[in-house]
């Protein structure tokens, strides 16, 4: 590095995304398990979206449904609706 730089000069910036509700999407880092990155691939190729945004838009469900926990009861509806649509 060369010795006249000077960093002075620079201003200090807030770390992380100034985003508006609604608007804009944010990148975020998670962690899932290897089978549910598994499903989710097959399952958004079956229904012809991209897997990111297939796990927006059951995060986005599960929150439109008053953000209830995922019990062993919304599982079985889940699985109940997902059986009911390859039917028809």
């Amino acid at each position: 590095m060369k010795k006249e730089y000077d960093f002075n000069k620079l201003k200090r910036v807030k770390k992380g995304p100034v985003v508006s509700k609604d608007k804009t999407k944010i990148s975020k880092t998670i962690r899932l398990d290897f089978a549910v990155v598994e499903w989710l691939i097959t399952e958004s190729d079956r229904r012809g979206v991209k897997y990111q945004s297939l796990i927006n838009a059951l995060l986005k469900e599960a929150m439109e449904a008053g953000g209830a926990i995922l019990n062993e009861t919304r599982v079985r509806q889940i699985v109940r609706d997902e059986l009911k649509r390859r039917a028809s």
